[in-house]
């Protein structure tokens, strides 16, 4: 009898108060790194970077002055983020020990996660709603903390992401890519469309866009280098949210409806299968090292479930976890953390889930 794929998990932590996180980052060491506000009484309270070690204690191991939304960008010992505050803006750069290594004033805030370009400068997207027309700012930032350079741009509905030497960003009601000096290399309209995300294949050659319009209908784009379309695909949805992952140069995972998980044919566009969740997602289906894809949802009654299914969408396993799911990640190691909280006893749990075989 061949062996099956199960779901094994480990409650790591029960923290006394609310998380809440952005995306968690892991280091060479599988440190899980992540921004959080504690929550009192349903209220911020202060924003840290918070550090989980492999014992599963957590530290806080940098507090900031200012409102972080943005996940942190990990790049070798030095973690970048930005702020997101009435009060004012910047951006920080720090060590792994807490001890900060330069800020830098910026205009707007920021809610994207920042990217690496290709010769390792920082790039990010902010947003100025202090202007009489709110404005964006494309920026590039050597990890110094010198500017390089900023380009006003219209407004920006995704994280960057890189292709090549360029940089490509979803920006007005459409896809817009620039070189590493800044220079706008082209522009592709999309029509009047939301952009759900940008993701680049992993040949590093084509980039995917997941759109939906406002009749809530997907498409889903491919452009290459030069914004030419090679592919644009309508799929059989009502969309209100979309998050995807991809495992190959021709087929993309992705969460549609918020409780759809399909598997798309990028050369084609077909839907070649589909499997619906246990419940609410708004986030990527994540990849154990076995290629096998795990599924975390919510259905708004104080628990979350975590589904493992295999490339052609059958549901191997199912788990269910205390609290709502706040975000969770693979690592390269073969397991994934949880994040989850509840807030009616103002707790978060963290969760360990790794794959076990069994017959």
């Amino acid at each position: 009898m061949a062996k099956k794929h199960v779901l094994e998990f480990e409650l790591v932590l029960q923290y006394d108060t609310i998380l809440d996180l952005s995306n968690i980052e892991f280091d060479e060491n599988e440190l899980a790194y992540f921004v959080g506000s504690e929550r009192k009484n349903n209220l911020p309270v202060g924003t840290q970077i918070y550090m989980l070690n492999q014992s599963g204690q957590l530290s806080a191991i940098i507090k900031c002055e200012h409102k972080v939304k943005s996940p942190p960008l990990l790049v070798g010992n030095s973690l970048y983020f930005a702020t997101y505050d009435e009060k004012g803006n910047k951006v920080y750069a720090f060590d792994l020990q807490g001890n900060q290594l330069w800020e830098k004033d910026m205009k707007g805030y920021s809610i994207h996660k920042a990217v690496l370009d290709f010769y390792g400068n920082i790039i990010l997207v902010t947003y100025d709603l202090t202007a009489s027309v709110p404005a964006c700012q494309l920026c590039s930032i050597k990890p110094s903390g010198e500017v390089n350079w900023i380009k006003n741009i219209d407004v920006a509905w995704t994280q960057p992401i890189i292709l090549g030497e360029n940089i490509y960003i979803g920006e007005g009601d459409g896809v817009a890519a620039f070189d590493v000096s800044g220079k706008r290399l082209w522009y592709h309209a999309t029509g009047k469309c939301m952009l759900l995300q940008l993701i680049a294949d992993q040949s590093n050659r084509y980039c995917h866009i997941p759109t939906s319009n406002d009749q809530m209908v997907m498409d889903v784009w491919t452009l290459d280098e030069n914004g030419v379309v090679i592919l644009k695909s309508p799929l059989p949805y009502q969309v209100a949210a979309c998050s995807c992952n991809i495992v190959s140069d021709d087929i993309m995972f992705l969460i549609s409806n918020f409780r759809t998980l399909c598997k798309i044919n990028l050369i084609n566009g077909d839907v070649v299968a589909q499997a619906g969740l246990y419940s609410v997602t708004t986030s990527a289906p994540q990849f154990f090292a076995s290629n096998d894809l795990i599924v975390v949802s919510s259905h708004g009654r104080g628990n979350s479930h975590a589904e493992l299914f295999d490339t052609d969408l059958k549901q191997l396993d199912s788990i269910k976890l205390l609290g709502e799911l706040v975000c969770y990640k693979t690592n390269k190691k073969g397991s994934a953390i949880v994040i989850t909280s509840d807030r009616n006893s103002s707790t978060s749990y963290i969760y360990r889930i790794s794959i076990a075989s069994s017959r």
